[in-house]
């Protein structure tokens, strides 16, 4: 596909556990700056799932970003225009570009 069906810029998050210099566990460093790709967002859906705490609406919708990437599972994409943060649920190659399926939780999550 030409580049102008890819309108949308995200930030890519790259998920990761590594430790930090006395082995334990970075808290809430967990995705590292990877750089900004080209997508299109699709149309959002909107749900509410049913916690033991109560009930909660999540967005979920599809993104394809241009070309092959090795985004994966648990990566984050950051809007850059709107700053909305989708977690990626799945990811697989389409037709040279990657299709990820992505979640929106609400912010105190």
């Amino acid at each position: 596909m030409p580049a102008t069906n890819y309108p949308d810029l995200f930030a890519w998050g790259v998920y990761s556990r590594s430790p930090d210099t006395f082995g334990d566990p970075k808290p809430n460093e967990h995705w590292r700056a990877c750089g900004k790709l080209r997508g299109r967002l699709e149309t959002r859906t909107a749900t509410q799932e049913t916690r033991f705490e109560g009930v909660r609406q999540v967005d979920r919708t599809t993104i394809y970003l241009r070309q092959y990437l090795s985004v994966k599972p648990l990566d984050r994409l950051t809007d850059t225009q709107w700053g909305d943060v989708w977690t990626v649920e799945t990811a697989r190659r389409g037709d040279n570009e990657t299709i990820v399926d992505v979640i929106r939780k609400p912010a105190d999550e």
